[in-house]
Protein backbone atom coordinates (compact mmCIF):
# COMPACT_ATOMS: atom_id res chain seq x y z
CA UNK A 1 0.00 0.00 0.00
CA UNK A 2 1.29 3.45 -0.90
CA UNK A 3 1.39 5.95 1.92
CA UNK A 4 2.03 9.60 1.14
CA UNK A 5 2.59 12.51 3.44
CA UNK A 6 2.47 15.75 1.48
CA UNK A 7 4.27 18.72 2.96
CA UNK A 8 3.26 22.02 1.34
CA UNK A 9 5.21 24.85 2.88
CA UNK A 10 7.18 27.89 1.84
CA UNK A 11 10.94 27.70 1.74
CA UNK A 12 11.26 29.92 4.80
CA UNK A 13 9.16 27.50 6.87
CA UNK A 14 11.78 24.81 6.27
CA UNK A 15 14.67 27.07 7.16
CA UNK A 16 17.20 26.09 9.80
CA UNK A 17 17.60 29.24 11.91
CA UNK A 18 21.33 28.62 12.17
CA UNK A 19 21.77 29.02 8.43
CA UNK A 20 21.80 32.13 6.27
CA UNK A 21 20.19 30.44 3.27
CA UNK A 22 16.49 30.30 4.11
CA UNK A 23 15.79 28.15 1.02
CA UNK A 24 17.72 25.17 2.40
CA UNK A 25 15.75 22.18 3.71
CA UNK A 26 18.09 20.70 6.31
CA UNK A 27 18.95 17.04 6.86
CA UNK A 28 17.19 17.10 10.25
CA UNK A 29 13.98 18.37 8.64
CA UNK A 30 14.11 15.68 5.95
CA UNK A 31 14.63 12.98 8.56
CA UNK A 32 11.74 14.28 10.65
CA UNK A 33 9.40 14.14 7.63
CA UNK A 34 10.56 10.62 6.73
CA UNK A 35 10.02 9.37 10.29
CA UNK A 36 6.53 10.93 10.39
CA UNK A 37 5.55 9.26 7.09
CA UNK A 38 6.73 5.83 8.26
CA UNK A 39 5.01 6.17 11.64
CA UNK A 40 1.75 7.04 9.89
CA UNK A 41 2.02 3.99 7.65
CA UNK A 42 2.95 1.61 10.48
CA UNK A 43 0.13 2.96 12.69
CA UNK A 44 -2.35 2.25 9.90
CA UNK A 45 -1.02 -1.32 9.71
CA UNK A 46 -0.93 -1.63 13.53
CA UNK A 47 2.76 -2.48 13.58
CA UNK A 48 4.71 -1.62 16.74
CA UNK A 49 7.87 0.30 15.80
CA UNK A 50 10.97 0.19 18.00
CA UNK A 51 13.30 2.45 16.01
CA UNK A 52 13.40 4.31 12.67
CA UNK A 53 16.85 5.22 11.38
CA UNK A 54 16.97 7.27 8.16
CA UNK A 55 20.25 7.25 6.18
CA UNK A 56 22.55 10.22 5.79
CA UNK A 57 20.87 12.87 3.62
CA UNK A 58 22.15 15.95 1.87
CA UNK A 59 20.23 19.22 2.45
CA UNK A 60 17.83 20.12 -0.35
CA UNK A 61 17.75 23.58 -1.93
CA UNK A 62 14.13 24.65 -2.18
CA UNK A 63 12.19 27.22 -4.19
CA UNK A 64 9.61 29.51 -2.61
CA UNK A 65 6.69 27.97 -4.51
CA UNK A 66 7.91 24.37 -4.44
CA UNK A 67 6.32 21.58 -2.40
CA UNK A 68 8.11 18.64 -0.80
CA UNK A 69 6.35 15.27 -0.57
CA UNK A 70 7.53 12.19 1.32
CA UNK A 71 6.15 8.86 0.12
CA UNK A 72 6.52 5.39 1.61
CA UNK A 73 6.64 3.35 -1.59
CA UNK A 74 6.79 -0.23 -0.35
CA UNK A 75 6.68 -2.68 2.54
CA UNK A 76 9.37 -3.26 5.15
CA UNK A 77 11.66 -6.08 4.03
CA UNK A 78 14.84 -7.20 5.67
CA UNK A 79 14.54 -4.37 8.17
CA UNK A 80 14.41 -1.67 5.47
CA UNK A 81 11.56 0.30 3.94
CA UNK A 82 11.73 2.37 0.71
CA UNK A 83 10.86 6.07 0.85
CA UNK A 84 10.77 8.61 -1.97
CA UNK A 85 11.35 12.36 -1.63
CA UNK A 86 9.87 14.58 -4.36
CA UNK A 87 10.29 18.34 -4.78
CA UNK A 88 7.77 19.80 -7.23
CA UNK A 89 6.77 23.25 -8.46
CA UNK A 90 3.27 23.40 -10.00
CA UNK A 91 3.49 19.79 -11.17
CA UNK A 92 7.05 20.11 -12.48
CA UNK A 93 9.41 17.64 -10.84
CA UNK A 94 12.52 19.47 -9.65
CA UNK A 95 14.12 16.67 -7.64
CA UNK A 96 13.42 13.04 -6.79
CA UNK A 97 15.39 10.87 -4.39
CA UNK A 98 14.73 7.29 -3.26
CA UNK A 99 16.23 6.11 0.01
CA UNK A 100 15.97 3.01 2.19
CA UNK A 101 15.24 3.56 5.87
CA UNK A 102 16.16 1.06 8.59
CA UNK A 103 13.14 0.06 10.68
CA UNK A 104 13.11 -2.23 13.71
CA UNK A 105 9.91 -3.58 15.27
CA UNK A 106 9.11 -4.75 18.78
CA UNK A 107 8.73 -8.49 19.22
CA UNK A 108 7.33 -10.49 22.19
CA UNK A 109 9.87 -11.78 24.72
CA UNK A 110 8.95 -13.67 27.86
CA UNK A 111 10.52 -12.81 31.22
CA UNK A 112 10.27 -14.01 34.80
CA UNK A 113 7.74 -12.27 37.06
CA UNK A 114 9.93 -12.72 40.15
CA UNK A 115 13.27 -14.07 41.35
CA UNK A 116 13.32 -17.87 41.09
CA UNK A 117 15.87 -20.44 42.28
CA UNK A 118 17.84 -22.94 40.19
CA UNK A 119 15.90 -26.15 39.59
CA UNK A 120 12.52 -24.40 39.71
CA UNK A 121 9.88 -25.87 37.38
CA UNK A 122 8.20 -23.15 35.36
CA UNK A 123 4.48 -22.68 34.78
CA UNK A 124 2.62 -20.06 32.79
CA UNK A 125 1.95 -18.10 36.00
CA UNK A 126 5.70 -17.52 36.42
CA UNK A 127 6.03 -15.68 33.11
CA UNK A 128 5.36 -12.15 31.93
CA UNK A 129 5.15 -10.99 28.32
CA UNK A 130 7.35 -8.05 27.45
CA UNK A 131 8.54 -6.41 24.25
CA UNK A 132 12.06 -5.88 22.94
CA UNK A 133 13.40 -4.57 19.62
CA UNK A 134 13.87 -7.54 17.30
CA UNK A 135 17.49 -6.58 16.63
CA UNK A 136 18.33 -6.86 20.33
CA UNK A 137 16.50 -10.17 20.81
CA UNK A 138 18.97 -12.72 22.09
CA UNK A 139 19.47 -15.90 20.11
CA UNK A 140 17.27 -18.62 21.55
CA UNK A 141 14.97 -16.16 23.33
CA UNK A 142 11.61 -17.55 24.34
CA UNK A 143 8.90 -15.97 22.19
CA UNK A 144 6.09 -18.42 22.98
CA UNK A 145 5.36 -19.34 26.61
CA UNK A 146 4.24 -22.86 25.70
CA UNK A 147 7.88 -23.60 24.87
CA UNK A 148 8.93 -23.50 28.52
CA UNK A 149 5.99 -24.83 30.53
CA UNK A 150 7.37 -27.70 32.63
CA UNK A 151 10.99 -26.65 32.05
CA UNK A 152 13.48 -26.25 34.91
CA UNK A 153 15.85 -23.35 35.46
CA UNK A 154 19.51 -24.36 35.15
CA UNK A 155 20.47 -21.45 37.40
CA UNK A 156 18.65 -18.88 39.51
CA UNK A 157 16.77 -16.25 37.52
CA UNK A 158 16.06 -12.61 38.28
CA UNK A 159 12.70 -10.87 37.92
CA UNK A 160 12.16 -9.26 34.48
CA UNK A 161 15.14 -11.12 33.00
CA UNK A 162 14.55 -12.47 29.49
CA UNK A 163 14.47 -16.23 29.13
CA UNK A 164 16.62 -18.04 26.58
CA UNK A 165 16.70 -21.74 25.88
CA UNK A 166 20.23 -22.13 27.25
CA UNK A 167 18.88 -21.08 30.69
CA UNK A 168 16.49 -24.01 30.76
CA UNK A 169 16.28 -27.76 30.96
CA UNK A 170 13.42 -28.31 28.52
CA UNK A 171 11.86 -31.78 28.74
CA UNK A 172 11.25 -33.92 25.68
CA UNK A 173 7.52 -34.57 25.62
CA UNK A 174 7.80 -37.04 22.77
CA UNK A 175 10.58 -39.58 22.29
CA UNK A 176 11.61 -41.55 19.23
CA UNK A 177 9.72 -44.83 18.76
CA UNK A 178 7.20 -43.93 21.49
CA UNK A 179 3.48 -44.45 20.92
CA UNK A 180 1.76 -41.08 20.66
CA UNK A 181 -1.75 -39.76 20.30
CA UNK A 182 -2.33 -38.09 16.94
CA UNK A 183 -4.87 -35.27 17.15
CA UNK A 184 -6.62 -33.79 14.13
CA UNK A 185 -8.80 -30.82 15.10
CA UNK A 186 -10.07 -28.53 12.37
CA UNK A 187 -13.39 -26.86 11.59
CA UNK A 188 -15.11 -28.37 14.61
CA UNK A 189 -14.06 -31.90 13.63
CA UNK A 190 -11.78 -33.74 16.06
CA UNK A 191 -10.24 -37.10 15.24
CA UNK A 192 -7.72 -39.00 17.35
CA UNK A 193 -5.64 -42.03 16.50
CA UNK A 194 -2.41 -43.70 17.52
CA UNK A 195 0.95 -43.27 15.92
CA UNK A 196 4.65 -43.92 16.37
CA UNK A 197 7.02 -40.99 16.75
CA UNK A 198 10.00 -41.05 14.40
CA UNK A 199 11.91 -38.45 16.41
CA UNK A 200 12.28 -36.65 19.73
CA UNK A 201 10.42 -33.41 20.34
CA UNK A 202 9.99 -30.66 22.90
CA UNK A 203 6.78 -28.65 23.19
CA UNK A 204 6.21 -26.78 19.92
CA UNK A 205 8.67 -28.89 17.90
CA UNK A 206 7.59 -30.46 14.63
CA UNK A 207 8.17 -34.21 14.40
CA UNK A 208 7.41 -36.94 11.91
CA UNK A 209 4.99 -39.67 13.03
CA UNK A 210 3.70 -42.87 11.47
CA UNK A 211 -0.04 -43.47 11.71
CA UNK A 212 -0.41 -47.03 13.02
CA UNK A 213 -3.67 -47.58 11.13
CA UNK A 214 -2.86 -46.14 7.70
CA UNK A 215 0.95 -46.56 7.96
CA UNK A 216 1.28 -43.08 6.46
CA UNK A 217 4.03 -40.76 7.69
CA UNK A 218 2.92 -37.21 8.51
CA UNK A 219 4.42 -34.22 10.32
CA UNK A 220 2.83 -32.71 13.40
CA UNK A 221 3.53 -30.35 16.27
CA UNK A 222 4.21 -31.57 19.81
CA UNK A 223 1.53 -30.15 22.13
CA UNK A 224 1.85 -32.36 25.24
CA UNK A 225 3.25 -35.55 26.68
CA UNK A 226 3.00 -38.07 23.82
CA UNK A 227 0.55 -35.82 22.00
CA UNK A 228 1.08 -34.57 18.44
CA UNK A 229 -1.22 -32.17 16.63
CA UNK A 230 -1.43 -33.21 12.95
CA UNK A 231 -4.32 -30.90 12.03
CA UNK A 232 -2.24 -27.88 10.96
Amino acid sequence: MLTMVLISMSASAFADKSTVDSSLITEDTLKTLIISAIKEKMAAEQQDIATITPPRLSPVRNHKRAHLSVMVTGEARGGRIPVELRLEDKGVLLRRQRVFVSVDFFTPAWTLKRDLPAGYTLSLDDLHEGKVPSKSLKRGSITQPEQVIGSKLKRSGKANSSLVKTDLIIPKLVKRRSIVQLIFNRGGIKITSEGESLGDGQRGDRVKVRNLDSKKIVTGRVIGVNQVDVGR
